[in-house]
């Protein structure tokens, strides 16, 4: 079966590679999505294997659930639009249950994707470097460096890829080879880039996602004093950053203006805190007309725009509400927000995913983003998140296979 995890490998590569052309060319992505369709299928026809059963039946009943919201809606049209943006949420999940990847190929796979980043960041910094002045008056004005694709979606990919290359670096640092320096120097850099892209949201998840794995380390080596030294160094490179980074110093500045728009409900046309700020206020006034069902996912739109024009006229472009918590409850009411989040976070519950340092890193990152983001209200958001989803549960499914296998041949040997 060994051509099917190859051909795996082949798929979720194109699927990656194609989310830096989406602004280009999105029907590459959506191929991709289709090929991993087939490629689940004739998984399940070839092997007749397929787990995650209560997480598809609840990826079934999440959607049976917004289809209803859809057709009690008045805009039916919009809400099945929603609908067709959100489908790779079931058909990744339904791919994670039947497709079979091995440790090595899930690995090759990252580092694929870390290559990428490092590739289109390296070109980042360096056109940051050539235009200097330029860009940094883009940062002034509340704006980032250009970016191949949506500033905020770029930046939590580069922060996916410092979770995978943190999951090594206990291994790195106590292991003087040339690979593990150059691992440990990408790592680096990429935390210096982030700090130069200057993007809020992903600076809160970095330093976030960076207590998670001093803590996991400090546990692995049961809290010894060393752990305290390298946390302290850390402390003093981070600081270092701060102080030479002039993007971060103005994002800075640019949040205290945002919220002092908003505190003072001043002109909120081009602050973006303001507005995502309001765009939650439109959420909880939604959520309040109809607390257990929602608006109907067809009228989110509608209703926001509603809200603004009451609450903030002078906004041209009203958002839909940047969270995607208080999305789902604004437009599904209660019920709908349970199926979500019972949905997302459903394998925390199972006990394969309790010592599962990759997936609750890569959890604590998208939660993140979601507090901030619509992430799966377009095409680009669902995708970061599903694919890199679907990989963490087949990562977690070979590494319980694996342990079984252990376990059995081990009870075997002593039966012997």
């Amino acid at each position: 079966m060994d051509y099917l995890q190859r051909t795996g490998v082949f798929i979720f590569s194109l699927s990656i590679i194609s989310l830096f052309w989406v602004e280009l060319t999105p029907v590459v992505l959506s191929i991709s999505i289709i090929l991993l369709a087939a490629l689940a299928i004739t998984n399940i026809i070839v092997t007749r294997i397929i787990v995650f059963y209560n997480q598809i039946i609840l990826a079934f009943i999440f959607f049976l659930f917004l289809l209803l919201s859809v057709l009690f809606s008045s805009n039916p049209l919009y809400g099945f639009e929603r609908i067709l943006i959100k489908l790779p949420i079931l058909v990744l999940v339904i791919a994670a249950g039947s497709i079979q990847l091995s440790n090595y190929y899930i690995r090759l796979i990252r580092c694929i994707f870390i290559s990428i980043i490092y590739f289109i960041s390296i070109v980042m910094l360096f056109n940051y470097f050539l235009n200097y002045e330029a860009i940094n008056k883009l940062y002034e004005m509340g704006q980032v460096m250009p970016t191949p694709i949506h500033h905020i979606r770029y930046s939590i990919l580069v922060l996916l890829a410092i979770h995978f290359l943190l999951l090594d670096i206990p291994i790195s640092l106590f292991q003087l080879r040339l690979f593990s320096f150059l691992r440990l120097a990408g790592l680096l850099f990429l935390v210096v880039f982030i700090h130069v892209l200057g993007v809020r949201t992903s600076l809160v998840a970095f330093y976030v996602l960076l207590m998670f794995h001093f803590f996991v380390y400090l546990k692995a080596i049961r809290f010894k004093s060393y752990g305290l030294f390298i946390g302290m160094g850390i402390l003093l490179v981070l600081a270092g950053i701060l102080i030479i980074t002039p993007s971060v110093r103005m994002k800075i500045n640019d949040t205290q203006k945002d919220i002092l728009i908003y505190t003072t409900n001043s002109y909120s046309n081009h602050a973006s805190i303001s507005k995502r700020i309001i765009s939650y206020e439109a959420a909880i006034s939604i959520w309040k007309e109809n607390k257990i069902l929602g608006c109907g996912i067809g009228d989110i739109k509608d209703d926001t725009d509603l809200f603004f024009r009451g609450r903030k006229n002078d906004v041209d472009v009203p958002i839909l509400p940047h969270n995607q918590f208080l999305f789902f409850l604004a437009a599904t009411g209660l019920i709908g927000l349970f199926l979500f989040v019972l949905l997302f976070y459903y394998p925390l519950l199972s006990k394969e995913f309790i010592n599962n340092i990759s997936f609750k890193g890569y959890t604590i990152i998208i939660s993140l983003a979601f507090m901030t983001e619509p992430m799966l209200e377009t095409q680009l958001g669902v995708a970061i998140v599903m694919i890199f989803y679907s990989l963490e549960l087949i990562e977690t499914r070979e590494n319980s296979k694996t342990l079984k296998e252990f376990v059995f041949k081990k009870n075997l040997a002593r039966i012997n």
